[in-house]
């Protein structure tokens, strides 16, 4: 009886603790005490550790805070444009001709970037413009877990002087359960649409980030 007595007492704390969960967009729980939220991000300690952490709230697609539930990805708005979702991304890159900058774009089509696969769709140099069509591998959260999906969209690169603009547009999302275009899921407010749009508004900005990172390299 001491003994169990004794047990309870030293789980008490880890009980105690462990009342909060933040959800990543990749599909990992964090099992946690949340001790504030503030600037975009969740400020935390994990089970035994003294030593506060943090997480963009970008990258949660919901958390439980002081016994409540909030679903953060609910915060982000979409781009529409002749009705179809558009990811944009504009950086400027100085001193380069028009020619220079669109061999860059090619040359990130030939350049191994993870899991996409980049094919051509559209090529005007006199325009200093690309579009290419990538398909790339995804996820999202259904009741019963994480699914695998497949994402194909238009990846556009346009050059204007110093300007660059990258854009994502034309999304189709595909898997087992489902296959539908993202630029009609607002008619369908089904889990799978949700879930994965969440997944995708993170997965967009990271790679646009990175191509930026890749053409102003080359």
């Amino acid at each position: 009886m001491k003994r169990f007595i004794l047990l309870i007492i030293i789980g008490c704390p880890y009980l105690l603790f462990s009342q909060d969960t933040i959800y990543k967009h990749n599909g990992k729980a964090i099992v946690c005490k949340i001790n504030s939220i503030k600037e975009g991000s969740i400020y935390y300690f994990k089970v035994g550790k003294d030593k506060e952490k943090k997480i963009p709230e970008e990258k949660v697609i919901r958390h439980t805070y002081s016994s409540q539930e909030y679903a953060v990805a609910d915060k982000h708005e979409l781009v529409y444009r002749n009705e179809k979702i558009v990811f944009t991304h504009n950086f400027k890159i100085s001193g380069i001709h028009k020619d220079e900058l669109y061999a860059r774009f090619k040359k990130y089509m030939t350049d191994p970037h993870g899991e996409l696969k980049k094919s051509y769709k559209s090529q005007k140099p006199e325009d200093c413009m690309l579009i290419a069509k990538v398909v790339m591998p995804s996820h999202y959260e259904t009741f019963f877990g994480v699914e695998k999906s497949t994402v194909q969209y238009s990846l556009i690169f346009m050059g204007d002087g110093s300007n660059v603009t990258l854009e994502i547009t034309d999304v189709y999302i595909s898997s087992t359960d489902a296959s539908n275009s993202l630029e009609t899921w607002h008619a369908h407010p089904g889990h799978f649409f949700k879930s994965q749009i969440d997944v995708l508004i993170v997965d967009f900005d990271e790679l646009l980030k990175e191509i930026e990172k890749r053409i102003k390299s080359y």
